[in-house]
């Protein structure tokens, strides 16, 4: 009597390009010196998976770039800034590959730096998560919808240093949502 079992297993790799729009919002503490803000964001996203699959199931690693701009609204005053905006990410992502050729996948950062610049640099370390919904339109091309929020968890301008964001912010998350076109090799 022999016993046999089959694995379909294969490494794929998935560059994808999307477009990508969201909002922030900042609340600061009583005793704050910073200022609280919303925030809207727009621009756009590229990536590539690097992920092995064995049947329905696959992870990957998600390296991605967001390239924008954000409108900061600030709570305090009726001014506002139009800053340009650079993120770079790389997300862990679970995923499944389902019958009626959809995907469904979650993941969460490994490393994430937000970058605007206006009279000065602020950079933000970001931890977070997304949830994606896919939809394979042809053996090869696949649409991809995907929500992600994150928290700010350090921050720094160049021209004052670094930002307590613990004692400062209440508050200090951001949500973004894109649509995106991936082909997988």
């Amino acid at each position: 009597m022999a016993f046999t079992w089959d694995c379909n297993a294969a490494l794929f790799l998935e560059p994808w390009l999307g477009f990508s729009t969201g909002t922030g919002k900042a609340t600061t503490t009583p005793s704050s010196t910073q200022t609280g803000f919303t925030s809207s964001s727009s621009g756009t996203e590229a990536g590539v998976r690097l992920g092995a699959k064995a049947g329905w199931l696959w992870l990957a690693i998600d390296p991605n770039y967001f390239s924008g701009s954000t409108q900061i609204n600030y709570s305090n005053s009726t001014s506002s800034q139009n800053l340009n905006t650079t993120q770079s990410s790389i997300y862990g992502l679970m995923g499944l590959d389902l019958p009626a050729r959809l995907r469904v996948y979650a993941g969460g950062s490994l490393i994430s730096e937000l970058k605007t610049q206006n009279v000065s640099m602020q950079t933000y370390n970001l931890n977070g998560y997304k949830l994606g919904l896919g939809l394979r339109l042809t053996h090869h091309l696949s649409t991809l919808v995907e929500y992600r929020t994150e928290k700010v968890t350090k921050a720094e301008d160049s021209s004052t240093g670094s930002i307590d964001v613990a004692a400062n912010y209440t508050v200090n998350e951001r949500a973004r949502g894109s649509l995106a076109f991936a082909y997988q090799f």
